[in-house]
């Protein structure tokens, strides 16, 4: 027995010789997390030209992977020794023989000083009465698909990503990944895509009181503590009451331009104006749909020069409709009308119609029909009515001819005559007295 046990060790001794393995792990690079491993492993294959070689990293947190080169991303890092270990195995084996294998393990020390779960991130969107839990996770390397969620539970004990809601108020989610990460975002819902954003609090002031280069901002802008935020579509306008645009501006803050009129001089008085999408965290812009989402503030204020300073005037609130956007401050107080209520009372696109001779009559929805009238319409459009062979065809007479064939230039009573068409028809009449 001692004999077949020295001439076992003696033939891995043996084959060892022919093949070699060196274990070496490498980290390419890692942040937020995130490491991307690679392997440096050297192996010797000796004279054999039919083997195989297989990779077990364990980066370990309980996850294992048999890539060559695999990118991990930590999670949950709290119950785990700091620091610890990622190790690699590598493995060779010659198919020819089970005897000639060799084996090796090596490993490199991981250090966080931040728990990786931080860069994570979980926000809720609405849409309509649907409100989605969105996890995402953080990374510099993107190679790396291997963090998701893994369960979602609502406080209202959904456990779906998506869930609809029945009214207005606080619904809390708390997302756990697939790596431990565990986050919680509350999201106060309150029946309706449209913040409640107040106009009042948007202001302009003249920053500098040069007559020749105005500066103006507003202190919302420059300081903004409320929870909405500017739409890129925002923008500031400045004009002479001459008519002269002296530019518009990206709602950024502050900004500055060149006093010039129509006439190329600077103009005692000066039309400002803001434009202002405002939506928050959760929303997007777009006024069309029906509840609106985001919310539209506009307003002008009329400056004058009294000789040393720009004095404020401001322009009296008037609204104008618009038949997709609704009501709005044009900011020049030329409105067609002085409140809101009755500029949303009389805001809406009047039924006209217009004639399908197909169809009928339909409204085109934009009040510019035809018809004021959906009786006016329908005296006056007459739908065609079409058969599926009118039996009428087009065609050309050539020649007349007699039974002997003769062409006949005069119609003669009691005569046959045959009449002869360009598409190869013919008609036999009689003239009768």
């Amino acid at each position: 027995m001692k004999k077949l046990i020295f001439f076992f060790v003696f033939l891995i001794s043996f084959t060892s010789v022919q093949s070699q393995c060196n274990s070496n792990p490498y980290l390419v690079s890692g942040w937020g997390g995130t490491l991307l491993l690679s392997d440096s492993s050297s192996i010797s294959t000796g004279s054999s030209t039919n083997y195989s070689v297989s990779y077990l990293w364990d980066f370990g947190d309980g996850f294992i992977s048999n890539q060559q080169n695999p990118c991990h991303t930590y999670g949950d890092i709290s119950t785990l020794p700091n620091p610890w270990y990622v190790t690699l195995t590598v493995t060779y084996f010659d198919s020819t023989t089970s005897l000639n294998v060799c084996q090796d393990t090596d490993s490199i020390d991981i250090l966080f000083f931040i728990n990786p779960c931080v860069y994570g991130d979980l926000q809720i969107s609405a849409s309509g009465n649907n409100l989605t839990a969105n996890q995402s996770y953080s990374s510099s390397i993107t190679v790396c698909p291997n963090v998701y969620p893994n369960s979602f539970l609502w406080s209202n004990g959904d456990t779906n990503q998506t869930i609809n809601v029945s009214g207005p108020g606080l619904y809390s989610c708390t997302v756990t990944s697939n790596v431990g990460c565990v986050y919680t975002e509350s999201y106060n819902y309150y029946g309706t895509l449209t913040p409640t954003f107040d106009c009042t609090q948007m202001d302009i002031f003249e920053a500098n009181n040069n007559f020749n280069v105005l500066s103006f901002q507003s202190s919302y802008l420059n300081n903004n503590y409320f929870p909405e935020l500017i739409d890129s579509l925002s923008y500031w306008e400045a004009y002479t009451p001459d008519g002269n645009i002296c530019g518009l501006y990206p709602m950024n803050g502050n900004f500055s331009f060149q006093n010039f009129g129509l006439g190329g001089s600077p103009s005692d008085s000066m039309n400002i104006c803001f434009y202002v999408y405002l939506y928050d965290n959760y929303y997007q812009h777009d006024l069309s749909v029906s509840p609106q989402q985001g919310s539209l503030c506009s307003s002008c204020d009329l400056f004058f020069w009294d000789g040393s300073n720009w004095v404020t005037q401001l322009i009296n609130t008037t609204y104008d409709c618009d038949l997709v956007n609704g009501c709005y401050d044009p900011g020049t107080g030329l409105g067609t009308y002085t409140s809101l209520s009755a500029c949303q009372s009389n805001c809406v696109i009047p039924a006209t119609y217009d004639c399908d001779l197909v169809s009928g009559c339909y409204d085109p929805g934009t009040g510019l029909g035809t018809y004021a009238s959906l009786s006016a319409c329908q005296s006056n459009c007459i739908v065609s009515s079409t058969n599926e062979f009118s039996g009428i065809i087009s065609r050309k007479l050539m020649k007349i001819v007699d039974v002997y064939g003769r062409e006949i230039n005069a119609i003669k009573e009691n005569q046959t005559l045959f009449y002869i068409y360009d598409d190869g028809t013919v008609e036999k009449k009689i003239i009768l007295e």
